[in-house]
């Protein structure tokens, strides 16, 4: 269902917006994503993929500038960033049980 679908996931925004969760767990998240992205390294073709879309976006990190600048966010940070938040789109994939 659908609307069910999209109201769960605004939900969990507001909890966002809201600071409601444990702030352990957005240290578990960060610890979990800076390994996923130190592990970019033993990758060629992923290193290759993140250094070309820097490129292409004008921005000029390394993978370590990147982890330490997510080490950085705050509780607070996402909080304000949520606050801001308005679903513009919703796109919803609708198909047959057995597709």
């Amino acid at each position: 269902n659908k609307d069910v679908a999209i109201k769960q996931i605004m939900a969990q925004v507001d909890r966002l917006a809201s600071k409601d969760y444990e702030a352990s767990r957005l240290d578990a998240t960060k610890a979990y994503i800076v390994d996923a992205l130190m592990g970019t390294y033993d990758d060629l073709d992923a290193l290759v993929d993140y250094y070309f879309d820097n490129d292409l976006l004008g921005y000029n990190q390394t993978i370590e500038e990147l982890c330490d600048n997510l080490k950085k966010v705050s509780v607070d940070e996402i909080a304000k960033v949520y606050k801001k938040y308005t679903p513009y789109f919703n796109h919803v994939l609708l198909g047959s049980k057995h597709e």
